[in-house]
């Protein structure tokens, strides 16, 4: 029993590049929300390493807006001197081209990153 194969490789690719492209743009975002925490990660710790050398925050919260737009930058406490920790807090939202609209409501991921040096 011989059968007339045409038009099989049309239905096998029609269903398959669906989920290539899934796949391909899934490693995109990881990549992009990998790429964004690493640049976050740097920022805030450059912003720290300013307020080692007796910065103030407002010249600081300055600093991490320019360096990280659309950022929110957290600097606890307001007021160093010699011997105290400051902490800096980051936090960055980004949208996936992905629309996760049933695990994350507002479709976007928010990224932070801390770090807390002392001052000398």
């Amino acid at each position: 029993m011989i059968r007339d194969e045409k038009g099989q490789s049309i239905v096998e690719t029609a269903l398959v590049i669906p989920l290539l492209l899934l796949l391909i743009i899934g490693i995109v975002d990881v990549g992009k929300i990998i790429y964004t925490h690493s640049t976050l990660q740097y920022i805030t710790q450059q912003t720290a390493r300013e307020a080692t050398l007796g910065r103030n925050v407002s010249e600081l919260e300055q600093f991490a807006n320019q360096q990280a737009n659309n950022s929110r930058v957290s600097i606890q406490p307001d007021i160093t001197s010699s011997g105290d920790s400051v902490t800096v807090k980051i936090q960055s939202e980004i949208e996936p081209l992905i629309p996760f609209d049933k695990l994350f409501p507002s479709n976007s991921i928010t990224l932070s990153s801390t770090s807390t040096v002392r001052i000398e």
